[in-house]
């Protein structure tokens, strides 16, 4: 009898446990068959299986980037770089996962500047893109009027996305967290916290964490292992313009590129014990208690390579917030999916959704060489006094000293950075975002700590973890409201991420795809996406229908207030009541369309704009004037000029055709003319006529000449001879003349 080996695993729970974990096995069998008779009266006592919590060696472990940028690896070692382009802060090739962040100019007006605007999570065939920037350059900022948020995914289980107030939180299968911040357009910060499948495993920007929180191998080069220089590391990390297959803000990685622009779901079957990552992870579909039969609890659910609780089973509650595209879907459709903050009942297909992708784009100055910053202090400020500014700002946003204990915070560090900030910047624009970086780093340790979760406060009216994030709020949620698990629950009349937004101001920046023209031929038009800045998640849209006549403009309703789906921070979308798109009756009617406004609470709405929805192939027209000029006077002249352009070109053909058989007949007629002339010369004693002694030559081809009579329908062709010369005999007064 062959013998079974059972490898158990146990979870990887992403938090520092405070003591070992334990599960219990027990084996049996519910067949009758006589082939398991061996199973009969066998009592195999529950095994008791001790987990070991290996999180605990990842403490204090987290890489970020934030700013102009400052980098901190996994490991704790900190360094500035500033170059510009795309860059891989984080990969592990056992999904593969990888991270990669956008850097270019702030726009300060400063050389040797660079801020975040993007970041791009692979995990294994998935990849989310958020991109704020259209150019990338070392001397001048390029923002998109509408920046690109996608989500490509064939599998949910590839990545947990949410996003609260701005904030976003992507976790990987692996366990492995990425966190990022967005404010004024750009990135704020980037966190990386990494799980115990990275150990000695990733690698990029964020170094390699090593078990012992080693720094000097952070800065591990790309090809040559680990150097001293952290301008070589930094660069070696770079994605150039010849790296096609990594590139990540393209519009078709190379990664999700298959034959017939399909995506397809692959399964790749890998040699286990060459790879001990890609072994295959079962857990029970439901825990049993302390007091529950095991009898009950046999079902179990299994993934393909990770044992991660966060990902296996049923989706987290952050996943539902998400849209994934479907694995057969074709490529070219992937611009229509962006991330959406809820669930969307509409179809993936309806191509009401797509959005013109603009290329990422690089102006020739990021090949140059480096530019070092020369930054000095400038407005007033010196050395001393931004020092104090960033001490006093810094420490009043730590309002506990008690999280100390489970968090080892590198104040200085940050005070630090927003120092140099100030520097290059000439203000504090950059201040809150060092104070974000520093409560991301806080919070990221704080929840991953189980004591904080059953330790009481001192009055005894929350746990310690609730205690403490309670005062990590940015700007405490600036008086508006309260902060619970370090996220503003704005009181109301205020929204935003720190509660600073009073709900009468409208969103700003509003525009329309193609400038609100709404095209039959290529949109269904029942729904129209709205592009803006927004920093809530409930918005209203004030909305009023018209029609477009020959000479005039009918309203056919009232202002009707609806709320607006929210799919990411920079992008609604308005749904357009279908029941209209029935075309009039009334020739007079050219097109319809809504008058729209947007607003926070319902009552004050921002600058109106336009949607015209229209058959371009009938009409052209224009938002602005809310005009529609026909592109065809009516049907009956169509219809004329399609039989005239078909009658033309035919009569034309058949005129030609007779002509030229006209000429072969007439070539025919004259060689037998000749021929019989030439049969009566051979008569001897025949008396010549006049016109017997006429001689003419044969007419070519060649001598004929064709005019052109223009009539007014159709061209006739009209095929004149040359003038033959005559021979003429006449008699007078007994002279002969010729």
């Amino acid at each position: 009898m062959d013998k079974k080996a059972l490898e158990v695993y146990g979870y990887n729970d992403g938090i520092y446990n405070v003591n070992n974990r334990y599960a219990y096995i027990k084996l049996s069998t519910s067949s009758i068959s006589a082939y398991n008779n061996i199973w009969k009266d066998v009592d195999v006592y529950q095994i008791r299986v001790e987990v070991r919590d290996k999180d605990s060696t990842l403490k204090n472990r987290l890489c970020q980037s934030y700013n102009d940028p400052h980098f901190r690896t996994f490991d704790g070692k900190y360094y500035d770089y500033m170059g510009v382009g795309e860059f891989v802060m984080y990969k592990n090739d056992i999904g593969p996962f990888w991270v990669h962040a956008l850097f270019t100019s702030c726009g300060s007006g400063l050389p040797g500047t660079s801020c975040l605007c993007g970041i791009a999570i692979r995990s294994k065939n998935s990849l989310f893109v958020l991109r704020t920037c259209e150019r990338i350059s070392r001397k001048e900022l390029h923002l998109l009027q509408q920046p690109v948020v996608t989500l490509t995914s064939c599998d949910e289980s590839d990545m947990s996305i949410s996003n609260t107030n701005n904030n976003y939180k992507i976790i990987l299968p692996i366990a492995t967290e990425i966190q990022f911040s967005i404010a004024r357009r750009f990135i704020s910060v980037i966190s990386i916290k990494p799980s115990v499948k990275d150990i000695n495993t990733a690698r990029g920007l964020c170094g390699v964490p090593s078990t012992t929180k080693d720094p000097l191998d952070d800065l591990t080069h790309r090809v040559n292992g680990p150097i001293k220089d952290e301008h070589i590391f930094a660069d070696s990390w770079r994605i150039t313009e010849g790296m096609v297959e990594e590139q990540l803000f393209v519009e078709e990685p190379a990664f999700l590129k298959k034959d017939n622009d399909v995506y397809e779901q692959i399964v790749v079957v890998e040699n286990i014990e060459s790879n001990p990552n890609s072994k295959t992870f079962c857990a029970c579909e439901q825990q049993a208690g302390s007091s529950d039969s095991l009898d009950d609890f046999n079902s179990v659910h299994c993934n393909l390579t990770d044992s991660t609780e966060q990902c296996s089973g049923s989706p987290s509650p952050s996943s539902a917030y998400v849209q994934y595209q479907s694995c057969f879907q074709p490529l070219r459709k992937r611009r229509s999916v962006n991330f959406p903050h809820k669930l969307s009942k509409r179809s993936l297909n309806n191509n009401d959704d797509e959005i013109d992708f603009k290329p990422l784009a690089y102006s020739d100055d990021v090949n140059e060489t480096e530019i070092e910053s020369t930054a000095t202090f400038r407005n007033g400020w010196t050395s001393d006094r931004a020092y104090n500014i960033c001490f006093n700002s810094i420490n009043d946003a730590l309002q506990n000293d008690m999280y100390k204990d489970y968090v080892d915070v590198p104040v200085e560090k940050f005070i630090e950075a927003c120092v140099k900030d100030i520097e290059v910047a000439g203000d504090t624009t950059f201040l809150t975002d060092t104070v974000n970086a520093m409560v991301t780093s806080i919070m990221t340790e704080l929840v991953k700590t189980e004591s904080l979760y059953t330790q009481k406060s001192a009055d005894g009216s929350q746990t310690l973890l609730e205690y403490f994030a309670s005062g990590l709020c940015l700007n405490n949620c600036s008086d508006n409201g309260i902060c619970k698990e370090g996220v503003c629950i704005c009181d109301s009349g205020y929204v935003g991420e720190d509660c600073s937004y009073n709900t009468s101001s409208p969103p700003t920046g509003i525009s329309l795809p193609f400038n609100g023209e709404c095209k039959l031929t290529a949109r269904s038009c029942e729904a129209m996406n709205v592009f803006g800045e927004f920093v809530s998640t409930s918005v209203w849209c004030k909305r009023r229908h018209f029609q477009i006549l020959e000479n005039d403009l009918l309203y056919t309703t009232s202002n009707e207030v609806v709320s607006v789906e929210y799919r990411n921070p920079f992008m609604l979308t308005l749904d357009l009541p279908t029941s209209r798109k029935k075309r009039s009756v009334d020739s007079n009617v050219l097109s319809e369309g809504y008058d729209i406004s947007f607003s926070y609470d319902g009552q004050n709405f921002g600058k109106e704009t336009s949607i015209i929805i229209y058959d371009d192939l009938k009409y052209s027209c224009n938002t602005t004037t809310k005009t529609c000029i026909p592109l065809i006077v009516n049907e009956s002249t169509e219809t004329k000029q399609n039989v005239i352009m078909i009658l033309v070109p035919v009569t034309v053909s058949v005129v030609v055709i007779l002509v030229i058989i006209g000429v072969i007949y007439f070539k025919l007629t004259t060689k037998a003319s000749k021929v019989k002339i030439a049969s009566y010369g051979d008569e001897p004693d025949q008396k010549l006529t006049s016109s017997d002694n006429w001689k003419g030559r044969e007419n070519t081809v060649s001598e004929l000449e064709f005019s052109f009579e223009k009539t007014t329908d159709v061209d006739v062709f009209a095929v004149q001879y040359p003038p033959r010369k005559e021979n003429v005999n006449v008699w007078n007064g007994g002279f002969k003349t010729s």
